[in-house]
């Protein structure tokens, strides 16, 4: 029961996460961020000639000023009552450099997602495009982790991935306890190993096997920051070989007992 509790608290503790926006703060370079946000009020305010005046001559398209103005029609006259970066790609080579900075708008009736994508060599900068997409709710919200309303396969495969871990996690504690002389550390790294790979996105319910695959640990949930959680599992081989190894001990009398502390 120690064990089930503990394994639980700390997969609770995982999912709930840190704050994204601090990481996301040390990720995204200042400068690429005011350059973005320049774009998407230059966007806001209708502003459609300069945007073009600063167009990549490689990503100008003949119908670009339509495009424009649709994108420019989603923003309401009044500003926004909050706004945030929820994703960055930076890009370096010997020319030049490019950023995708996403910025999301907290509008009074809605929500949007502005990607930004820009170029800049030397001093020079330029505007390789610009999408904006409504959604329902904050990508916090969206892709928050929520056991309610998910399909029968997302349930399965996050049940056979918490089964995985707290089988490998017993066996792990079974390992430590068990003399086993020098082999006993490369014994614990084993049992950690899983293969194959059976994952599923637990906000889309998209799901992937991976018959050839190693995972150390045997199960896992991971998600970018502001993004959906991945759920995985492994079948946990490790495990499996050392307690096979451990039989084979108990049948040949190898296998020391645990000490028991005597009560005085």
């Amino acid at each position: 029961m120690r064990l089930q509790c503990l394994v639980g608290f700390a997969f609770c503790v995982f999912l709930s996460g840190c704050d994204d926006s601090l990481f996301m703060k040390k990720l995204v370079p200042p400068q690429d961020e005011t350059i973005a946000r320049k774009y998407v009020e230059m966007l806001r305010r209708g502003e459609i000639d300069e945007i073009q005046r600063q167009l990549d001559a490689s990503a100008a398209q003949s119908d670009d000023r339509e495009k424009l103005v649709q994108l420019s029609g989603m923003f309401p006259a009044e500003g926004p009552e909050s706004s945030k970066v929820v994703g960055v790609r930076l890009y370096h080579n010997k020319e030049y450099s490019t950023s995708e900075i996403t910025l999301e708008y907290q509008l009074r009736d809605r929500w949007l997602l502005a990607k930004v994508v820009t170029k800049k060599k030397g001093e020079d900068s330029s505007l390789l495009g610009i999408k904006v997409t409504q959604t329902a709710d904050s990508l916090e919200n969206l892709n928050r982790f929520s056991l309610l309303g998910k399909s029968a396969v997302q349930y399965l495969i996050l049940a056979a991935a918490i089964s995985s871990i707290l089988f490998t996690f017993y066996v792990f504690l079974l390992c430590a306890r068990t003399e086993l002389g020098r082999m006993k550390w490369l014994w614990l790294l084993i049992v950690l190993v899983g293969v194959g790979r059976l994952s599923v996105n637990w906000v889309t319910g998209e799901w992937a096997f991976t018959p050839v695959a190693i995972q150390i640990p045997c199960a896992t949930a991971a998600r970018p920051l502001y993004g959906p959680w991945t759920i995985a599992g492994s079948f946990p081989i490790g495990a499996l070989l050392f307690l096979n190894h451990r039989w084979k001990m108990k049948i040949t009398g190898e296998l020391i007992p645990p000490r028991v502390p005597s009560s005085k």
